[in-house]
């Protein structure tokens, strides 16, 4: 999901698809969401939500915070990359593709530990 928060205004479509998506992979995991409005938003300039999400196994141990973001930086195929940049793509046994490392990989990947 290009997902790029640099260009709100051709991608906020995007950025709200992959908080859906990631709000809905948490509670298909038995976790909790919420959005809430993000308050640097306006009327002329609206920005996506704050997902928050929360998996509570014993209340009375302790908690631990992850935080993320699911956006990424623009990319297109002429700046260099080898293949479609939003289409992970395997090649010599890694994985390519924008977002896979900063941060949308890493911070799905929290919800794989969960899973």
């Amino acid at each position: 999901i290009p997902s790029v928060s640099s260009d709100l205004e051709n991608h906020l479509v995007d950025i709200n698809t992959m908080i859906a998506w990631t709000k809905g992979h948490i509670e298909r995991l038995g976790g909790l969401t919420e959005l809430v409005t993000n308050p640097a938003g306006t009327e002329n300039r609206p920005l996506p939500p704050i997902l928050c999400g929360s998996f509570v196994s014993n209340p009375h141990k302790k908690t631990v915070c992850v935080y993320g973001h699911l956006d990424v930086q623009p990319a297109a195929k002429d700046d260099g990359w080898d293949s479609n940049p939003f289409v992970l793509t395997e090649r010599d046994g890694k994985l390519y593709g924008r977002g896979s490392t900063d941060d949308k990989g890493p911070a799905l990947s929290w919800l794989w530990v969960v899973e």
